[in-house]
């Protein structure tokens, strides 16, 4: 950050960018792109022999990772398993998330935020969406690595093998899953590290500033200040000038939303949540929780 707000990093080969107004900027321009994901472990396979296929599948089902009309088909399609019981989940939500807090944060008690906050909030509105009870079933949680273009081979893998089961185990829920296997499998993608790395850290950067208060008097902002996300990346579909910025056409470029956090910068964290034709579609229940944890 200390070398500007956009500069080109030799070893990432990419362009970075750290100013909150032009990450918004590139949110909403129809000149950046997804990064086409998929087609990076199809050249991968195609290389090496390696079968991707789990990745491959789940990552043309998740919006983020497909533009034009597909992304929209998959955004309206679980935008309407979110919106299905939008009313009900919304008060659920708050209620669950208030008797934890109460629960959790007691004089003496000493509490993992990912452990004991963030994951019974994270599997609790899982299955209020999905319709069974996700705890049960979805053991693991570290599969947004499949966003990680230095992983080893080994690890893609491992990875791969691990997205294989998770859908197996929803295909065979499928007469109670509130979606189809393949969008559940991409929600809890998208949708694992960005929620409770969010809660987490958000949680921790509040406590931590207001050390020694108790917590009934600490003023908590009104967003998450702090974000599970580190960075989304995009690519440049046609040479673009923003913010006296030049983006060559072809440029891959990594958005880097923690530095735009209040936990590095003191401005609202709001844009990581995205702009635009991506914008997180979990945005509205996840300041439903976050007003539970105030």
């Amino acid at each position: 950050r200390r070398l500007g707000p956009v500069y080109h990093d030799p070893e990432l080969d990419c362009l970075c960018v750290f100013d909150a107004d032009i990450i918004s900027k590139i949110f909403r321009s129809e000149c950046f792109g997804a990064v086409a994901y998929a087609d990076h472990y199809r050249h991968i396979a195609a290389r090496t022999g390696i079968d991707f296929g789990a990745i491959i599948n789940v990552l043309n089902h998740i919006p983020l990772a497909n533009e034009g009309p597909r992304h929209r088909a998959l955004r309206g399609e679980m935008a309407s398993v979110i919106g299905r019981r939008a009313r009900e989940t919304a008060p659920l939500m708050e209620a669950f998330t208030v008797q934890l807090v109460k629960g959790l944060f007691r004089a003496g008690k000493t509490i993992d935020l990912m452990r004991d906050l963030a994951l019974p909030i994270y599997d609790h509105l899982f299955s209020l969406w999905l319709d069974v009870a996700h705890e049960q079933h979805v053991t693991e949680n570290d599969f947004s690595q499949v966003f990680d273009r230095s992983m080893s081979l080994n690890r893609r893998k491992v990875l791969n093998g691990k997205i294989e089961r998770m859908r197996a185990v929803f295909e065979g829920l499928a007469g109670a899953l509130a979606s189809s296997p393949d969008i559940a499998v991409a929600m809890n993608i998208i949708g694992n590290d960005a929620f409770v790395g969010s809660i987490a850290l958000s949680v921790w950067h509040t406590l931590s500033g207001n050390a020694g208060r108790r917590i009934d008097e600490i003023e908590f902002p009104a967003s998450f200040p702090s974000t599970g996300v580190p960075y989304i990346e995009r690519m440049a579909l046609e040479t673009t000038e923003l913010s006296g910025f030049t983006f060559e056409k072809g440029q891959r470029i990594r958005l880097f939303l923690d530095a735009t956090t209040a936990e590095t910068k003191g401005v609202d964290g709001d844009v990581s949540f995205g702009k635009g034709r991506h914008l997180c579609l979990g945005k509205p229940i996840s300041l439903v929780v976050w007003l539970g944890i105030a």
